[in-house]
């Protein structure tokens, strides 16, 4: 982790970078952001292909006051970095969304990673880890193989802002998608759920999506 946050604080624009409760915190310039995020995500020292969430920070007696923080996540190094900047009232934050265009999910933001001594059983080129097992009997799915016809429309009609986001996937591809795999999801749901209330083991084969 001190490797990691000595090559962060070597990038330019960071003003000071280090490790804090097991994570590599880096204050930067606000002015370099999206070239920081760009080598952030790009170079294979830190490939930090998620941006887990975004927040801020209200601190009243600076000039510049608002800390806006990024906590980023490398799935395929599994290290995790949270770079701020700070800005005030009129100043203007580069939005990070160009370079992380498919990571602005509609109804989740999120995935989540494989467990140390856990088996990864599907896995999906977004979320990285869509299914795995850990013992003999505890499973995590990521896809939502228990979604009915009326919990999308529910969902699509009340969440309708989401569809403005950008890379979100349109009402209309949802419905046109949910007859080509509705069958083979039920057919997976069933087996899956059958298998595992008889305390049977479910493999990679019967656990990945259809």
């Amino acid at each position: 982790m001190a490797d990691l946050a000595e090559a962060v604080a070597t990038l330019p624009g960071v003003r000071s970078a280090s490790v804090e409760k097991g994570e590599v915190v880096a204050h930067a310039d606000r002015g370099v952001l999206l070239e920081l995020m760009t080598t952030l995500r790009d170079d294979p020292r830190f490939a930090f292909e998620q941006v887990m969430d975004i927040c801020g920070v209200d601190w009243p007696e600076r000039a510049e006051r608002f800390d806006v923080v990024y906590n980023l996540l490398s799935v395929s190094l599994n290290q995790r970095a949270r770079i701020i900047v700070t800005t005030n009232e009129s100043l203007p934050v580069p939005s990070v969304c160009e370079i992380w265009p498919d990571y602005v999910y509609q109804w989740h933001r999120e995935g989540f990673e494989l467990p140390h001594g856990a088996e990864l059983l599907a896995e999906g080129d977004i979320f990285r880890v869509q299914a795995l097992r850990y013992g003999p009997a505890a499973y995590g799915i990521q896809f939502h193989a228990e979604v009915t016809h009326a919990m999308m429309c529910r969902w699509t009609t009340r969440g309708h802002a989401r569809m403005e986001l950008p890379g979100a996937k349109q009402r209309a591809a949802h419905f046109a998608e949910r007859p080509v795999y509705d069958p083979a999801i039920r057919t997976w749901l069933a087996t899956f759920l059958e298998r595992w209330v008889e305390g049977g083991t479910v493999g990679a084969s019967a656990a990945a999506t259809p």
